[in-house]
């Protein structure tokens, strides 16, 4: 009466189900691949909008202002032997980005589209001392991250050391983020 289906398999009917079954593994492997390197991306995009959140808080306002301000009062000077917590607090802010970058956690085309001008003019201005002593290794990721945007082909507005002489007006904006008192050295 009735065939079972195992019944009326053949041996070509063997091979082609071998078949079906080794293409339908492989796009099974595909599909979760495809989903880790989103799960993964997704991670990535989340960490920088963290990172992003952090630099726009009101703290780092502050910290961005006294930077600037200090730099557009001080230009020839070494302010840095001062010992602010404001400027430091943005310098190891972004070598904390420096660090997410050599881990992979945030993406360094985003990391230069948000901070180029911050991690190039501080590179560019204090690399020197920021690399020298002891400071060498606990500011390497931000140093590394400083010659990587600058190898990068990612528009900016500091290219290089002599635009960053002629363009105040960055530096003019970024004095007016905090709405706190002038801090007179």
């Amino acid at each position: 009466m009735y065939k079972c289906f195992w019944d009326s398999l053949t041996p070509q009917s063997g091979a082609l189900a071998a078949w079906i079954a080794a293409i339908a593994t492989i796009a099974l492997v595909f599909g979760l691949w495809q989903t880790w390197l989103t799960m993964k991306k997704s991670a990535r995009s989340e960490a920088f909008k963290l990172m992003y959140e952090r630099f726009n808080a009101p703290d780092m306002l502050y910290a961005r202002s006294i930077l600037a301000r200090a730099y557009l009062n001080n230009k020839d000077g070494d302010f840095w032997k001062n010992n602010v917590p404001p400027e430091w607090r943005l310098v190891h802010f972004l070598n904390q980005v420096g660090h997410l970058v050599v881990g992979k956690r945030i993406d360094f085309d985003d990391v230069v589209l948000a901070y180029a001008d911050h991690i190039t003019r501080i590179g560019s201005r204090w690399g020197s001392e920021l690399g020298s002593d002891y400071r060498e290794n606990r500011y390497a990721p931000f140093l590394r991250l400083h010659k990587r945007v600058q190898a990068s082909k990612t528009p900016r507005m500091f290219m290089t050391e002599l635009d960053e002489h002629y363009d105040e007006e960055f530096w003019k904006c970024e004095a007016s983020l905090s709405t706190y008192p002038k801090i007179e050295r």
